[in-house]
Order: structure tokens, then C-alpha cells, then sequence
């Protein structure tokens, strides 16, 4: 990526059934477009906007698709070109866009929230989840807006990844991304298929509605002196839900989700005291805004975050729709009478800490009493009980993180009955629970243990015929979906076995596994300078899908399916031989430190990957002048711009300079 000129790749948001719109980042004054290539060999330009212009801007440029078919898929590219300053043309590497398709068997998507600019949990999220049709991020992708120079690092490149790469998102509004001098930026770098922050669309036999919750406290309170006024939106919300849910393909969905930040329902609704520092744990204002039109439409489950803490509140006799709530950052249910406030940003406790005039009121006894008080006052189900157990661990595998983080993966998919179940996944730190909801049920979640099949690729007999035969070829299986080979005590090959967008029809895996090679005392070394816990093989240095090792003309689907034994064994053997011909050598290419700091030399690889990894490549072959020279020119092109991202480049580098002076 050329830095200077395009400061992000194109994050692909707004999935429509015709279309998406990309956004991307600049560095100055320039215009853009998107090229596409359909699998037919046509080609073509999308890049006008309303009035006629190529879209152009100073910080970020827009294009909006229109006029695809439901479920195509094509190859995009972003094209920059700078209008102010030096010429200079910008080519972003292709990635595959599946519209939505409202007619699927099945739908996959995944739910992300609560991320406030924590790099390691954005890291994790994305290593963790795979193609999907659509991922929600499900607000407070910030903490709130202090600085204009953060919105491309946190919403288009987030921690320096790609995360619409093979799953555009859907972005939902927390209360923490209206907050700050430059909050009212956000819809420059956020779209929305109707250019609203709510939206419905329908993905296979699930209908979704995306709410804006606003904030967790009333819009005169003096917090935010007088900049909200979410009132009035929610308002104009209720009015747009009972025509939105008119529309055939929304009113006639089987399965039917809300996505909202801040909850309709909590486990403890006591009053809020704003005067005396409290906040929403759920917004009041909104469900009784919305309660009555999402009743109407028969609404199914609402999924949220916001509070840091995981719940599952069924439906009953009050509230037809069962309230499904994301963990996040470790974090208390508000008590009665307690006041857990982060003062820095108004809302909620510090993530991992208490202010100190809670920790004066309560001390350990205190606590366990209030964790104790709360557990009685939960649902009396198995999922708030697991969700509670779950809360507790540390690790899995031997991987430790330092916080809870929530991933919630739906799927809608018919079982061996021909029934449909909605499946929703819940991992905290790497420790799975799920619920399963058969379609003409009474609409309530059920625990695994409560006999209700749980649809999973985890037994997916292609998948573990797959994992078998690389095992047969001499690789190494490891946690998850990932193997090995060694080639050398440095040199690591390395084999993900990660999902295209789509699976295809019901009970098919579309693989799209990604090759990579890893340096063993680079990332020892990396990690021992970021002060960070060294993995054994995770993450690779580089890596790169194996179906563009392939060449284009050679370039296969591969799709193993449940019932189709002889079609799997086909599709490993064109796996296994791709592997053979072109992934190996790849790996073998970037074997040795040498070779592999040409490579990151060179720009291969994600630039924030390139950044860390070439100087330190360099020194260690005791190449100190062109590590220097490496770290001189990558912070002249950051020039002044502050964000977490550049903040954190600009610590490593300082620590790797320290290094090498004392290593002189």
C-alpha cells in the first residue's frame, strides 16, 4: 500500500442484494473508482457519485455499486489517483464481493462489538473469523472521537487489518462512536445502504434490521452539552419499522433478527439515577420507542453488546423476542446503589480496573456478595449459566487473552429433518458455547445439552477428511483449523484452512485455504520487543490464499460437501496437489531469514505486518544501517498523523532504535 497516497485498503460496507459501496482512506486530495471482473471475463468501472463527479476527498474517498445481480460474485479493485501533489496512481489488490441473496437456503454471518480501538482483541476477532456473508459490528468500534485522524485506523483499517476481506460489513452505531469533538465526522467513513444509521436487508431465509440505540444517558444530560439529539431519531426509527417491515422480503423472512448496540432488555432494570453518575445498562427510551413495531413484526431475537458482560434473556409472555447480549472488556453488572463510572469516558467501569472510589466502597467480600446477588437474580437457564462459567476461564490451548472476546456467529441452516435452526455461537476466549433454535419452535434458545442439534463444521466429514489427508502428507495438526511443517528449527510453514464468503448450497464448505511461512526468531524477537506472549506458530510472517498461488486458468471451486464422498476426495486431491505445486514452494521460497526479509523488504504482506517485521528482519542479520534506514523512512511517512496505530509503530520504534544503539 502506498502510504503517502491511499491510507487504507477498500473496506467493502452496506451489503446490499445489488450492491455495497467501499470506502477507503487518502492521504491527500485525490479521486478513485472500483474496477470489476465477473468469472465470465467482463470487466468494468464503477465511480460516479450523485452529482455526476468521480468520487474524490482529502481524507477518504466513496463509491457506491449498484446494479448487480442477487448473490454475483466479482473481483474489485480500488484505483486512487492523486489530484493534489505529485502524480501518483494507487492499485489495490483484488478482492473477491458476493451481493446478498435473498433467495439462499442458508445464510452465515458473524458479530463483532464493544472493540474500542484494542488492537489485540481487533487482531484476535479477525484471525478468529471466518468468510461469512455479512459481519456486524455491532458498535463502540472507539472509545470516542478526540482526534479527526483516527477514523481511517479505527473503522477502514482497524489494528491494520483488512476485515471486510471476504465479509462486508455491517456497521451498527454505539454509544461510545457518538462521543467526541469529531463525532459528527463518523457518516464520512461509515455507509449505510440508505445512508441512515438503520437499515434492513434480507440474507438468505433471515431478515435483519440494524437500530441506532444513541447514547446510555437522556440527550440534555451535561455530558454532552447539548451535541445529541437521538430523541427525535428514535422517533423517526419506530415510524420507519412498521414500513420497513411492510416490504415482502423483510415481512415474510422465516427468521427475523434486530441488531442493536445498547439492549431492549437487561437482567437488572432498576431505575437509573443520571443525576448521581449513572448510565443505560439498556436503553429504556428505545425499546419503548420500538417494542410495539417489532412485536408487530414478529421479531425473534435482538442481539447486542454494550455491557461488557454475556446474558441470554428468553422470550416470554411481556417481550416475544429473546434479548442476546455480547461480552466484551471484563465488566460488573451495574448493583443496585453502585456507581461504577470510567471517568474518562463517562460510561461504565475501566475495562480490567474499578475507579477508586468503587474499590474504597467494596472490597473483596463485597464483590463476591454482588456477583454472588446477581447469579440468583439470573435466568434460570443453562446458556446464562454457561455464559457465567465461561466468564470465568482464562485459556484454551495454551493461549491466554488478556480480555473477553465475544464473537457471535449465526447461521441459518436446515438439519438432516429438512428443519432450519438458527445457531448462535458465542467464544470467550477461545471457549465455545452455542444455542440452537429450530424453525416452529416457541422461539426460545437452547443449550447443546438440551438435545437440539447444533449445526458445525467442526464434524463436517469433508473437513475432517481434508485434515486427515494433510496429516497423511506430512503436516502437523494444531489448534483450530491451522497445521505446520517444519522445515527447519526457524522456518515454519504454515497452512490455515479459512472459508471463501459463501459456503454455497446447505452443508458445503467453500475452503479457501491460506498458506503462509513463519520465522520463528522474528517473532521471538517481535514479540520480546512489543512486550507480548510468544506463540508457537500463530501468526504466520506472511501468507497469502492459496488460490492466488494458482494460476488463474487452473483456479478451481472447492466445495466439499456431507453426502458427496467421492466428490471430497476429488476436491482434497486438487487441494493436496495446489498444495504441492504451488503452496510449498511459496513456503520453501521464504524459508530462512534471508530470504524472508527480501520479501518484507520488498512490501509483501499487509503494510502494518511489513512495518514491524522488516527492520526487524534487518538487525537481525545485523544489517543495523538499512534497519535504521527502514525505520527512518516508514515514520516520514506517517509525517503527523496521530492515531493508536501510528502511536503504536512509532513506541516500536523507538524500542527497536534503543536496541540497536545498545547492540553497537
Amino acid at each position: 500500500m502506498t502510504s503517502n497516497l491511499v491510507t487504507s485498503p477498500p473496506s467493502v460496507m452496506a451489503p446490499r442484494t445489488d450492491g455495497f459501496e467501499a470506502v477507503w482512506g487518502v492521504g491527500r486530495l485525490s479521486r478513485g473508482w472500483l474496477e470489476w471482473e465477473a468469472a465470465d471475463g467482463s470487466r468494468g468501472t464503477a465511480g460516479s457519485d450523485a452529482f455526476g463527479m468521480v468520487p474524490q476527498g482529502e481524507k477518504v474517498l466513496r463509491v457506491r455499486v449498484e446494479g448487480w445481480l442477487p448473490g454475483e460474485e466479482r473481483s474489485v479493485r480500488a484505483v486512487t489517483e492523486s489530484v493534489a501533489g505529485p502524480p501518483e496512481r494507487h492499485e489495490s489488490p483484488w478482492k473477491t464481493v458476493r451481493t446478498l441473496d435473498p433467495e439462499a437456503a442458508g445464510t452465515h454471518f458473524a458479530v463483532w462489538n464493544d472493540t474500542h480501538q484494542n488492537n489485540a482483541t481487533l487482531r484476535a476477532l479477525h484471525a478468529a473469523t471466518p468468510g461469512v456473508d455479512f459481519l456486524v459490528w455491532n458498535g463502540d468500534l472507539c472509545n470516542d472521537w478526540k482526534d479527526d485522524g483516527q477514523f481511517v485506523s479505527t473503522i477502514l483499517n482497524p489494528a491494520g487489518q483488512d476485515v471486510s476481506a471476504g465479509r462486508p460489513l455491517a456497521v451498527v452505531v454505539g454509544n461510545h462512536d457518538v462521543r467526541g469533538t469529531w463525532a459528527y465526522q463518523l457518516g464520512d467513513y461509515v455507509a449505510t445502504p440508505e445512508d441512515r444509521p438503520f437499515s434492513a436487508f434480507r440474507s438468505g431465509p433471515v431478515a435483519c434490521i440494524v437500530l441506532h440505540t444513541g447514547e446510555d444517558k437522556p440527550d440534555d444530560h451535561p455530558t454532552f452539552e447539548g451535541r445529541v439529539a437521538f430523541d427525535p431519531l428514535r422517533a423517526e426509527q419506530a415510524q420507519w419499522l412498521r414500513e420497513v417491515a411492510a416490504r415482502p422480503e423483510i415481512r415474510d423472512a422465516p427468521y427475523k433478527v434486530v441488531f442493536c448496540h445498547i439492549p431492549l432488555r437487561w437482567i437488572d432494570e432498576t431505575e437509573v439515577d443520571y443525576g448521581n453518575e449513572g448510565y443505560d445498562w439498556f436503553s429504556r427510551r428505545s425499546r419503548d420507542a420500538w417494542d410495539a413495531a417489532l412485536q408487530e413484526w414478529g421479531a425473534q431475537v435482538v442481539v447486542s453488546g454494550h455491557t461488557h458482560f454475556p446474558a441470554w434473556l428468553p422470550p416470554g409472555d411481556t417481550f416475544p423476542y429473546g434479548q442476546l447480549v455480547a461480552g466484551g472488556a471484563r465488566r460488573r453488572p451495574r448493583q443496585r446503589g453502585s456507581r461504577h463510572v470510567d471517568r474518562r469516558h463517562g460510561h461504565g467501569p475501566v475495562p480490567g480496573a474499578h475507579h477508586a472510589r468503587a474499590r474504597r466502597r467494596s472490597g473483596p467480600a463485597a464483590v463476591l456478595r454482588t456477583r454472588t446477588a446477581w447469579l440468583r437474580r439470573a435466568p434460570r437457564d443453562q446458556a446464562a449459566a454457561e455464559g457465567s462459567r465461561i466468564d470465568c476461564q482464562s485459556q484454551k490451548d495454551g493461549l491466554v487473552w488478556t480480555q473477553i472476546l465475544t464473537l457471535w456467529r449465526g447461521r441459518v441452516l436446515p438439519d438432516s429433518s429438512g428443519k432450519v435452526q438458527f445457531l448462535a455461537r458465542s467464544v470467550f476466549m477461545g471457549i465455545e458455547s452455542s444455542w440452537s433454535q429450530p424453525a416452529g419452535s416457541s422461539q426460545q434458545f437452547s443449550d447443546k445439552s438440551s438435545g437440539g442439534q447444533v449445526v458445525s463444521s467442526l464434524n463436517h466429514p469433508g473437513l475432517m477428511a481434508l485434515c486427515d489427508a494433510l496429516v497423511g502428507a506430512g503436516l502437523r495438526k494444531r489448534a483450530g483449523e491451522s497445521f505446520t511443517i517444519a522445515f527447519d528449527d526457524d522456518a515454519l510453514g504454515w497452512l490455515g484452512l479459512n472459508r471463501a464468503s459463501r459456503a454455497g448450497e446447505p452443508g458445503e464448505l467453500n475452503m479457501n485455504p491460506v498458506c503462509g511461512v513463519r520465522i520463528q526468531s522474528l517473532e521471538r524477537t517481535l514479540a520480546e520487543i512489543r512486550g507480548e506472549k510468544f506463540h508457537q506458530y500463530n501468526p504466520p510472517t506472511v501468507c497469502e490464499p492459496l488460490r492466488y498461488l494458482v494460476p488463474k486458468e487452473q483456479r478451481v471451486d472447492w466445495i466439499l460437501t456431507r453426502e458427496n464422498t467421492e466428490g471430497n476426495e476429488e476436491v482434497i486431491a486438487n487441494i493436496l496437489a495446489s498444495l504441492d505445486a504451488y503452496g510449498l514452494p511459496y513456503m520453501r521460497k521464504r524459508a530462512n531469514l534471508e530470504a524472508m526479509s527480501q520479501a518484507l523488504v520488498a512490501n509483501e504482506g499487509h503494510k502494518w505486518v511489513t512495518w514491524y517485521r522488516a527492520p526487524t528482519a534487518l538487525w537481525l542479520l545485523n544489517r543495523k544501517e538499512e534497519a535504521l534506514a527502514a525505520i527512518m523512512e516508514q515514520l516520514a511517512g506517517f509525517g503527523t498523523q496521530r492515531n493508536p496505530a501510528y502511536d503504536d509503530c512509532r513506541d516500536f520504534a523507538s524500542a527497536l532504535k534503543r536496541i540497536i544503539a545498545e547492540s553497537t
